[in-house]
C-alpha cells in the first residue's frame, strides 16, 4: 500500500507584534514632578490624569479624542462619567477624572 504523499501544512496564522511605543506616562510624571503644569499643553495635562487610573495604557490618544469630543480641559473634567464612557473612556478612568474633579473642587472651597 503506498501513501499519497503528504502535502506541507500551513503554518498557524501568527500575529505579527507591533513594535510597542515606550510609554509616555513616567516621562510625563518626571515632567511634571520638575516643572508643575507649565509648558504642558491640554492634552499632555489629561494623558498624565489618565495615566494615574492606568499606568499601562497608552493614554496619549485617549487624551486626544477627549479634548476633540469635549472641545477643551474644562469640558473634559466637567464631564459626568457617562459622558467620559459615551466617549470612549473605560469606566475607572472615567471615575478616576471624577474623583479629580471632585477633589479639586473640595480643594478651593476649602481654601
Amino acid at each position: 500500500m503506498t501513501f499519497p504523499a503528504l502535502r506541507p501544512q500551513p503554518e498557524p496564522h501568527r500575529r505579527v507584534e507591533q513594535p510597542r511605543r515606550p510609554q509616555r506616562g513616567p516621562r510625563l510624571r518626571q515632567r511634571f514632578l520638575k516643572t508643575g503644569l507649565a509648558g504642558f499643553d491640554d492634552h499632555e495635562a489629561v494623558e498624565l490624569l489618565l495615566t494615574l487610573a492606568d499606568p499601562a495604557a497608552d493614554a496619549e490618544q485617549s487624551a486626544r479624542d477627549l479634548l476633540r469630543y469635549f472641545g477643551h480641559l474644562h469640558g473634559v473634567l466637567d464631564a459626568s462619567a457617562s459622558e467620559l464612557q459615551a466617549a470612549g473612556l473605560r469606566e475607572t478612568s472615567a471615575v478616576a477624572l471624577r474623583i479629580i474633579r471632585e477633589t479639586a473642587n473640595l480643594y478651593l472651597r476649602q481654601k
